[in-house]
């Protein structure tokens, strides 16, 4: 639990508007935009999955 306070208010909503934008894609008629809007999620959630890890490493390295 200690680990998605570590999550910040704006990762939230990023994470809300990342979902409206994926279910309302038309994915069988990709666009330009469509494909920027993906790899643009891509690459925040990949960011915030290494944040997060690094932070559940430093959170137990803590308790050791």
């Amino acid at each position: 639990m200690k680990l998605l306070k570590t999550i910040k208010p704006l990762d939230w909503l990023i994470m809300v508007v990342a979902v409206l934008i994926l279910v309302q894609m038309n994915f069988s008629h990709l666009m330009v935009e469509d494909v920027l809007y993906l790899t643009a999620i891509i690459m925040w959630s990949g960011g915030l999955l290494v944040r997060l890890y690094l932070q559940s490493r430093k959170l137990n390295s803590d308790k050791s």
